[in-house]
């Protein structure tokens, strides 16, 4: 007389895990989390089955659902917080660049209205030699540094450390504030209707200690870098800006018009 094989344990939050079919269980369970996702069961920011529970549905030992959620991570569909858990990871804010570039109709476009740019301080200091050269101003000449910290969805999008002339912009800490720490306002409030994006350089790298700190993530973690001046349409240069971005919340575009 056979037994009946013992019925298998449901997993929490709505696993919705069949067994094990071809090819090898890792995959199977990667590949059935995926669907989940994809069709919307299991949303932006929602936490995943623990790996324990995972790996009782599934009679696997818990590094067979370590390497699946490990090949989610890899393809961007989750993210792994230590101590935390297993996230669905969410959408990365399609970020335009091209001869104008706005943060604010960036955020419009994605259809994030809850943004803001928060001004951390000013100050004004000697230009280094790389700041003036790309202001094409003398080295050592007086320029404004501020710093400003860019938010969607109360997250942190951007770190940014602009640098602009002190002499053209005099009074800046206040224009700035005033503005609400756009930069399209404050140059308005200089008389300066209309700027573009005349370069940018954008590189990869780990996260600094400040920029860490400032958008959320660990030391050393990669973080996206533009490096970018804005100017007059003759090409003369009024604004440097280094933003370091978390790549987890943003993906750039090169639109058509900055080719």
């Amino acid at each position: 007389m056979t037994q009946d094989a013992p019925a298998e344990k449901p997993v929490p939050n709505g696993g919705g895990i069949p067994p094990s079919g071809a090819g090898p269980a890792w995959k199977t369970i990667a590949d059935t989390l995926l669907a989940r996702i994809r069709s919307g069961e299991l949303a932006e920011g929602d936490a995943l089955p623990t790996v324990l529970d995972l790996a009782e549905a599934h009679g696997v030992n818990r590094h067979t659902v370590r390497r699946a959620f490990h090949h989610l991570q890899e393809q961007g569909f989750i993210s792994v917080e230590q101590g935390r858990g297993s996230f669905v990871r969410q959408r990365p804010l399609l970020y335009r660049l091209g001869r104008r570039v706005s943060f604010s109709a960036n955020l419009r476009g994605a259809g994030i209205a809850a943004s803001n740019r928060l001004l951390l301080n000013a100050r004004s200091i000697s230009a280094q030699a790389d700041v003036a050269a790309a202001l094409k101003l003398p080295s050592g000449t007086s320029v404004w540094r501020f710093q400003t910290l860019s938010a969607a969805d109360a997250k942190p999008v951007s770190f940014s450390i602009h640098h602009v002339s002190a002499a053209r912009f005099a009074g800046l800490p206040e224009a700035i504030v005033r503005a609400g720490a756009s930069i399209t306002a404050m140059l308005k409030s200089y008389g300066i209707e209309d700027y573009e994006r005349l370069s940018t350089r954008i590189l990869a790298r780990g996260a600094g200690k400040s920029e860490a700190a400032r958008l959320d993530i660990a030391v050393g973690a990669p973080i996206l870098v533009s490096i970018s001046i804005d100017g007059l349409g003759d090409g003369t240069p009024l604004h440097l800006v280094e933003s370091a971005f978390n790549p987890e919340r943003i993906e750039f575009l090169l639109a058509r018009e900055g080719f």
